[in-house]
């Protein structure tokens, strides 16, 4: 069964779109809520971690609506 779901289109970018999305959504994830912690303890957190969950979760909802369109297109091409 895997050999199929390998050979179908647009496997290895949902594949990889999915990888990415994932991987922002927790480093996105993680600094904000470290941002959070420092500030409520030392009342500063360094601003990279202020942007970081502004730039990679918007970018990991654009990754999965990505996925979401390239599934629709991969179950109209089967």
């Amino acid at each position: 069964m895997s050999s199929e779901i390998s050979e179908l289109p647009y496997s290895s970018l949902i594949r990889t779109l999915s990888i990415v999305a994932g991987v922002f959504t927790v480093v996105g994830t993680i600094s904000g809520v470290t941002m959070l912690l420092m500030k409520w303890d030392h009342n500063s957190a360094p601003q990279i971690l202020s942007v970081l969950p502004m730039l990679l979760l918007p970018a990991a909802f654009i990754c999965l609506v990505a996925v979401l369109f390239l599934a629709v297109l991969r179950r109209r091409a089967s």
